[in-house]
């Protein structure tokens, strides 16, 4: 007897499926992805996560205000948010 799948399961399949497209057909669009200033929940939410994202998972930092002020722009180009 065949049993439809748990609505939790169907959820990861989804969301493993818009991962999937999402590289597939749009493999070089993102070069890096911040989390900055991420809340202290988010990174075991993200542990659970990273192994859907296979290689991409490397594409993922976690940064402070401070790291991002550094090493992303100049004086001249920091937006107001992060002075």
């Amino acid at each position: 007897m065949h049993r439809p799948p748990a609505p939790a399961a169907e959820g990861r399949d989804r969301r493993r499926a818009q991962v999937d497209v999402f590289f597939l057909y749009y493999p070089k669009r993102l070069g890096q992805v911040l989390f900055v200033d991420a809340p202290w929940g988010f990174r075991p939410g993200w542990e659970l996560v990273k192994p859907w994202l296979q290689k991409y998972a490397a594409l993922v930092r976690f940064v402070s205000v401070r790291e991002l002020r550094e090493e992303f722009f100049t004086p001249e180009t920091l937006p107001e948010d992060f002075r």
